[in-house]
């Protein structure tokens, strides 16, 4: 795992900006406005782990609502419980984690 989360750091660090400025905004892509999309892309994307994790279920239910009719407030009265437990289970399991 440490190894893993070196490389993506690398990666990020080194290879990401390679990439973004050969191949993204020089070679294939001329148009000023990519380069300037592509910064907002990069500056405002997130990682939101309670959808990775599908803590509580709740990212199901939400993609459900269409079909089950349940409003937010109906499924964060089912689920809270089970989603507060699944979270304090990942930060135990995180805390664990030697950096």
């Amino acid at each position: 795992g440490a190894v893993l989360e070196l490389l993506a750091k690398d990666g990020q660090r080194n290879l990401l900006p390679a990439y973004y400025d050969t191949i993204l905004t020089g070679r294939y892509y001329r148009d000023s406005e990519i380069a300037e999309m592509l910064d907002i892309i990069f500056a405002t994307r997130v990682f939101d782990i309670g959808a990775y994790y599908n803590v509580g279920d709740i990212k199901t239910e939400i993609g459900n609502m269409t079909v089950t009719k349940k409003t937010i407030t109906d499924i964060d009265a089912t689920y809270r419980l089970s989603a507060e437990t699944t979270i304090e289970g990942l930060n135990q399991e995180f805390a664990r984690i030697e950096y």
